[in-house]
């Protein structure tokens, strides 16, 4: 690909495309956690192209799971959510506001700035409940057992946080990111893009 001669939302497309296929024929699941950063890193490495992540939550059915994602001049790219590891959430691979792998389900996006009142009552709720409970003595497996579903969601909420405040959305944080915990993750995907003659 003769990259003077294409636009930037043509490479993002064939790039993206060839991520999102790679993660379908091999089954990759659960993807989102670092897909993203990798596709902005090696675009804006090889293409000087800047594209977006967001970190935030897919509702599906009224329930929440935690997801990062890409756009470009507002565009959605999500090259993971076809092949989540958890089935019920799979929905359509959206690569710059179109389908490129139709699964039938639509998930609702929300930005960990703009994140549902439901969702924050939850959060309030299992605050609340997490402490009642952490406080009983000789919990029963039935308090145990919702003792548990509280601590994921705020666990869940915590690493939301967490993300948000290293500023992991910065190339530099980037790069020392992929270096310290992606090396081979990232070693496996160029060597992929480069077979594919990007």
């Amino acid at each position: 690909m003769n990259k003077n001669s294409v636009s930037a939302q043509e490479i993002i497309t064939k790039i993206s495309s060839l991520l999102a296929d790679k993660i379908e024929e091999d089954n990759i699941k659960g993807a989102c956690n670092r897909i993203p950063f990798i596709l902005k890193y090696y675009l804006h490495r090889y293409y000087h192209i800047g594209i977006d992540i967001h970190f935030g939550l897919i509702e599906y059915n009224g329930k929440y799971a935690l997801h990062q994602w890409n756009s470009y001049e507002g565009k959605k790219i999500d090259v993971t959510i076809h092949n989540q590891l958890i089935n019920e959430i799979n929905s359509d691979c959206v690569i710059l506001d179109e389908i490129h792998i139709a699964k039938g389900d639509n998930v609702i996006y929300h930005d960990c700035n703009n994140l549902p009142k439901d969702y924050l009552d939850k959060i309030e709720q299992a605050t609340y409940h997490e402490y009642h409970l952490k406080n009983i003595p000789n919990r029963t497996e039935e308090e145990e057992y919702v003792l548990e579903g509280w601590l994921e969601i705020l666990e869940a909420n915590s690493s939301l946080l967490r993300v948000e405040k290293q500023k992991m959305t910065e190339i530099e944080s980037i790069q020392t990111y992929i270096n310290d915990h992606l090396e081979d993750e990232w070693n496996d995907v160029l060597q992929y893009l480069k077979s594919k003659k990007i």
